[in-house]
């Protein structure tokens, strides 16, 4: 039997600690996450593709996370698993998101098919991305969730508060 998980992460080792962060405040926050570094550590050796491609297939959102544009280029896997959740997406087989959290990487050194999706730096993640992925474990296919204007406006009204604050000093 599959165990269903809220999110998979995708990042590649040498973003495990990064990752781990991450991981450890969503599962704080009650979700079910998928990481790797910590899930596959339960498992016999010889099926971690296997748990790694259920997982994928049974998260409900992705959440990559890079501290380098081309970990999520030339890192196989890691390419490999937001294309293939991507494409589910694009067919109608799922219906969560994809958030990449960026540490030190610019949105625009992302692939084209990856900057298309929400993205957070990693400094302040933690603020926003339990909208976009609900902050329920009982029943996440029932949270209700933004509507694409309404994060588009949340957005921008981000910007503008962040854009205010740094160069006019004001306080919002």
């Amino acid at each position: 039997m599959q165990k269903k998980y809220d999110i998979f992460i995708s990042c590649k080792s040498e973003d495990y600690s990064i990752a781990e962060e991450v991981y450890e405040f969503l599962k704080g926050s009650g979700l079910f996450v998928f990481l790797a570094s910590r899930e596959l550590r339960k498992i016999g050796r010889a099926a971690y593709g296997e748990a790694i491609d259920e997982a994928l297939d049974c998260a409900k959102h992705l959440i990559v996370v890079t501290s380098n544009a081309e970990y999520v280029t030339n890192s196989g896997y890691v390419h490999d698993e937001w294309t293939m959740f991507r494409e589910e997406l694009r067919s109608g087989r799922k219906d969560g998101n994809i958030i990449t959290i960026l540490k030190g990487v610019s949105i625009s050194s992302l692939p084209i098919g990856l900057r298309n999706y929400q993205t957070f730096p990693f400094e302040c993640y933690k603020g926003s991305i339990l909208d976009y992925v609900g902050s329920h474990t009982d029943n996440v296919d029932n949270i209700e969730r933004p509507t694409k204007k309404e994060k588009k406006l949340g957005r921008f009204k981000n910007w503008i508060k962040k854009h205010l604050r740094k160069n006019h000093s004001v306080e919002l």
